[in-house]
């Protein structure tokens, strides 16, 4: 093991204090299905620990739904929860149902099936004073996203059955003989 020194500015004669603060940690966040439906309900499953020394009284924790790369820059609000407060070494649990918008957002091209994540987030708004503001996030595994066809049963974009569809133009011999002749 190696030692460590630690010196302190000319006149310190003791460590700074760290003030008494809370420190809010979101884990792991689970859905319901992995399967997501444009206008579907489903629900997200986190925790939310006071990993601090003091009660950080009521906060937020909210829901977005992003690309795949977890980038918080574009998102889509899902829903937020409402926690009265946390004391220190407690967590509390998360269960919240949400429902993705009926249509696409503007800018949002979807061609077939969709990749996206759902992310938790505590203190959205970063009202609180924290030890730690850097394990407030926390991410899903990737969801499929789907867009249901007019009917309400099959999927958009969706392949037609083999026997309808459309028969191919096929060139006409007629006139092939004609540039012939």
């Amino acid at each position: 093991q190696a030692a460590v020194t630690i010196n302190l500015p000319a006149g310190t004669t003791t460590p700074p204090v760290q003030s008494n603060l809370p420190d809010l940690a979101v884990s792991t966040v689970s859905l319901s299905t992995t399967d997501l439906i444009w206008g579907g309900s489903f629900d997200i499953s986190t925790s939310v620990q006071n990993m601090g020394t003091v009660d950080p009284g009521p906060f937020r924790v909210r829901f977005l739904l992003v690309g795949p790369s977890g980038n918080t820059n574009r998102t889509v609000f899902l829903g937020d929860a409402i926690i009265p407060g946390l004391a220190p070494g407690y967590s509390q649990a998360i269960t919240q149902t949400v429902s993705l918008p009926s249509r696409l957002p503007s800018g949002i091209l979807l061609d077939g099936i969709g990749t996206a994540k759902i992310v938790a987030i505590a203190d959205p708004e970063n009202g609180l004073n924290e030890t730690f503001k850097n394990n407030n996030t926390a991410t899903s595994s990737p969801v499929s996203l789907r867009l249901l066809g007019a009917d309400g049963s099959t999927f958009v974009p969706n392949t037609p059955n083999p026997e309808v569809l459309l028969a191919v133009n096929k060139p006409s011999m007629a006139k092939y003989q004609k540039a012939l002749k």
